[in-house]
């Protein structure tokens, strides 16, 4: 059975209320993605704060919650496509959460509740902040640490695994030890070997230099870097 809700004024200007609010607060979160020149910007934010209201109120309205459940559903695929990869990067995750915090607010606002407004203003609030911090910003608070997957190529007569780890230490770069040990040549009794190890620190240059200094320690003989990643 469908709940008996009058039709009056008084109903019609909740849910106007509610549409308009929801637009507003999905337009704030959009003309900040459009000022940063993100795909997904002012329109397309408010079309989903509204259009997830509408929804909501429709299903308020019907009694049927397998419309809220619907509009989860088209938001994750709306997302989604937002989505793409470019190589070896990753874009448009950030938009694709933004939309589906956008979606979040209309749904809130969708049970017209004085309770139901302060989620959603908060929310709105929360995903502005969240979308503010650059990450110039969030690099001066959590500095990044790269890594970088090195060959290293060496005479074991000269240097033994212990060594080679050692070369690492105390340049803030933090080596991890792997099992990819092999033994590349015999030559007169003369054997050279080339392990794989990972090596961590809070910047690409301190990296860089830890490998050039590696680099020419004697029994040495190359250093080849195969995958620089951020973990």
């Amino acid at each position: 059975m469908s709940p008996h809700i009058a039709f009056n004024l008084a109903n019609v200007l909740s849910i106007a209320g509610d549409l308009l609010v929801a637009a507003l607060l999905g337009g704030v979160i959009g003309a900040q993605r459009q000022a940063t020149h993100k795909p997904a910007g002012f329109r397309t934010h408010l079309l989903v704060a509204l259009g997830s209201c509408a929804f909501m109120e429709a299903s308020r309205l019907s009694g049927d919650t397998r419309i809220g459940a619907g509009i989860i559903t088209g938001i994750g695929f709306l997302g989604a496509g937002s989505i793409v990869r470019e190589g070896l990067v990753t874009k448009g995750l950030t938009t694709a959460a933004s939309i589906w915090a956008v979606a979040a607010v209309g749904l809130s606002l969708g049970f017209g509740t004085p309770i139901a407004y302060v989620l959603a203003a908060l929310t709105t609030v929360l995903v502005l902040v969240a979308l503010s911090l650059t990450d110039k910003r969030l690099e001066r608070v959590f500095p990044p640490r790269d890594a970088v997957l090195v060959a290293i190529t060496f005479d074991l007569a000269v240097l033994t695994l212990d060594q080679i780890h050692a070369l690492f230490e105390g340049r803030d770069v933090h080596p991890k030890r792997t099992e990819q040990l092999c033994i590349v040549r015999e030559d007169g009794g003369k054997r050279v070997a080339t392990w794989r190890l990972a090596l961590h620190g809070k910047h690409v240059d301190r990296l860089t230099e830890a490998l050039v200094v590696a680099s020419g320690t004697p029994g040495v003989e190359r250093i080849e870097a195969i995958e620089l990643t951020n973990p």
